[in-house]
């Protein structure tokens, strides 16, 4: 993870070369042409970069009548410059500061003759540059561990021919931002950077550094997280020993602050780098966290923000969320929000029109090294405008609890109840932006697709936010109607998952099951019943709907059978079924058929009512048949009693014999899903 240089490279004011008269009237001569080599020579040993000026003036006015001539010239350098000298061949030269400023030197050189129209006057003009010390950010760094300056052109504003040349000691690497310069040089030797021919030396403007291998000074600092003592080792350049010391400082503030804002546990295991660095180690990027041996490298010019966007990353990595957006999203903001609390300052990104310009997608932001740096500098100011954007609608509490979520594997979609575990699992074709998305608004109850929709899916992601807002409506239907109920898990797992072909259809089978279960309490109300446990645990199991379906349908055909038996029933029987029932008994039958539909038991619910139905059904006939046997009389009434006693006693044996050869339905669960 990295961060851009962001605010590194310094904004120097426009040059001027322009012809010399008395400050009121300085530009009434501006009929000069210069043309300049500049030579920058870096002495690091000696704490200062020697920068020579060789120019050659051209007038370009007429002479007046009055016989008037240009006599010198003004022009500016850069801010804080020291030893300033001038002179043309071996005859010195009158040069004097006329102005200082943050921004630049005015510098005012006397000609060692007057200058007439078309003629030409070469001169030199010589100063130092020298560290000021101060800022960390500061514009120019001379140490023997680091040389960085900007370096600037010198001439007449669109006049071409003006060269500039950097000399760099052997042992050091060098770097270039801005304009580009040739390098030239042996590995082992010096290097000479270069840009000739300028079109124009006010176009022209580069931030060049370099950098050898430095000796470092190590200060362990011991700090308390998770309630365990970690280590920080601080590595600071030894010639920079203010680098570490602010730095030691920072994260032993900033890291528990980090910590408590983030709210998730901290994870390096042993001790966390922290090492001075520049450009030749870090390119673009101000900063660099390695998760695999727990480095943070972060440029010797860094603000107090880049050090704790690096420890932020810490937590926000590709093991939280793999897209690259997310994890420089929230390492800024948190950056941002630790280094406000303990009062460190720096800079943020600011999203301005020309930034937008290079706008993407924010889940097609490639990965370091890839994008064109006008990308780059987009994405990272896009990253935490939408940080702020999330935040807006929500807390810091509530971040807490998506990140709680993510770093549990929780589902996204939680029970509709309270009380009952959220489950585990990542779907492998899940990506980590609509992961955020599912949390975001499952946990904090707020919207934000819209956010998604203007800064994060491409054109070709559009339409699954369309298919999302769908689904998540069936959805809160579906479990409108479960009421207490609660959603099977794999409907959760398949939402999480944006397979919403599967979760709709998934949803279609448990609202048929939902009329199912309906139907099924209006039948058993009419019954005086109430509905057994079964379907219920079935639907919200790891069955499937349609094992709850099966079972819906079975108690349905229970019910059924129940209310056939009492309607029958019902009525008082004829003196024939009277007869005919002599020895059985249909209302225990169609009791401890009531009994087992409510207890579950579907087999002793069928089987009662069967036997309840059947006898009052071929009550009549028996009854009919007993009557021919005995005459027409009550004979022998003992002897048909022991009969029927026999019989209703095979009977029931032949129906536990069913019972036992009932076969309960395949069970099958679905896996929630591979972890990821």
């Amino acid at each position: 993870m990295s961060l851009p240089a962001r605010a590194l490279v310094p904004t120097i004011a426009a040059l001027a070369l322009i012809g010399f008269l008395p400050p009121q009237v300085a530009r009434a001569a501006e009929g000069l042409e210069v043309v300049a080599a500049t030579t920058y020579q870096l002495l690091p040993s000696e704490g200062r970069v020697h920068v020579t000026v060789n120019a050659n003036v051209t007038s370009r006015t007429p002479d007046t009548p009055d016989g008037r001539v240009i006599t010198g010239l003004s022009f500016s350098a850069q801010p804080g410059i020291r030893n300033v000298a001038a002179r043309s061949g071996t005859a010195a030269l009158t040069v004097k500061i006329e102005k200082r400023t943050d921004e630049f030197t005015g510098l005012a050189v006397t000609f060692g003759r007057p200058l007439a129209f078309e003629d030409s006057y070469r001169y030199a003009v010589s100063f130092d540059l020298v560290d000021p010390g101060g800022a960390a950010g500061r514009d120019i760094r001379i140490g023997r561990s680091v040389v960085a300056l900007p370096v600037w052109a010198f001439g007449s504003d669109g006049v071409p021919g003006s060269s500039v040349r950097v000399e760099v000691p052997a042992g050091y690497s060098t770097s270039v931002e801005g304009s580009h310069m040739a390098s030239v040089g042996d590995p082992d030797g010096p290097t000479t950077l270069s840009a000739s021919n300028l079109a124009d030396p006010f176009a022209f403007f580069a931030y060049v550094s370099a950098d050898r291998p430095g000796a470092f000074s190590e200060t362990p600092v011991s700090i308390t997280l998770d309630g365990r003592k970690t280590t920080i080792n601080v590595r600071a350049w030894q010639d920079d020993p203010e680098w570490g010391s602010r730095m030691k400082n920072l994260l032993r503030g900033g890291l528990p602050a980090l910590h408590e804002l983030i709210g998730l546990e901290y994870t390096v295991g042993g001790a966390l780098n922290v090492e001075e660095a520049a450009t030749s180690r870090l390119g673009e990027y101000a900063g660099i966290f390695n998760d695999v041996d727990d480095t943070i490298t972060v440029r010797y010019d860094a603000n107090a923000f880049v050090g704790l966007h690096e420890a932020a990353h810490i937590w926000f990595n590709e093991r939280l969320f793999p897209e690259r957006w997310i994890g420089e999203a929230f390492a800024e903001f948190y950056a941002v929000q630790a280094g406000t609390q303990i009062g460190a300052s720096g800079d943020t990104f600011e999203l301005n029109d020309g930034l937008l310009e290079h706008r993407v997608a924010l889940n097609s932001w490639g990965k370091v090294g890839v994008e064109d740096l006008a990308v780059e500098d987009y994405a990272y100011a896009a990253t935490y405008h939408l940080a702020t954007l999330i935040f807006a609608r929500t807390d810091l509490e509530g971040l807490r609890n998506i990140w709680k979520a993510a770093a549990n594997d929780e589902l996204a979609y939680r029970p509709m109840h309270p009380g009952i575990s959220p489950g585990i699992s990542i779907a492998v074709t899940q990506q980590g932006w609509q992961r955020l998305l599912d949390l975001l608004e499952e946990r904090t109850g707020d919207n934000y697709s819209d956010l998604w929709d203007e800064w994060v899916v491409s054109d070709a992601d559009r339409p699954l936010l369309a298919e999302r807002t769908d689904a998540r409506d069936t959805y809160r239907s579906v479990a409108a109607r479960a009421g207490t109920w609660e959603l099977p898990q794999r409907i959760r797992y398949d939402l999480g998952s944006w397979k919403f072909d599967d979760a709709q259809a998934e949803m279609n089978s448990a609202a048929a099951v939902m009329v199912q279960r309906d139907l099924i309490a209006t039948k058993a109300t009419a019954l005086t019943l109430e509905p057994p446990p079964m379907l219920r645990s079935t639907f919200e199991g790891g069955r499937g709907l349609d094992a709850a379906a099966d079972e819906a349908t079975a108690e349905l055909a229970s019910l059924a059978a129940i209310g056939r038996a009492t309607d029958l029933l019902a009525p008082a029987p004829s003196t024939l079924e009277t007869i005919g029932l002599i020895g059985l008994e249909p209302p225990r039958e169609l009791s401890a058929a009531r009994t087992g539909f409510e207890s579950g038991d579907l087999g002793e619910a069928d089987a009662g009512a069967a036997i309840a139905a059947a006898a009052r059904i071929g009550a009549q006939d028996a009854g009919r048949q007993r009557v021919a046997i005995t005459g027409g009389g009550l004979l022998g009434l003992d002897l048909l009693a022991m009969t029927a006693l026999a019989l209703r006693r095979r009977s029931r044996r032949r129906r536990l014999e069913r019972l036992r050869a009932r076969v309960n339905p395949p069970t099958f669960s679905p896996p929630i899903g591979p972890a990821s």
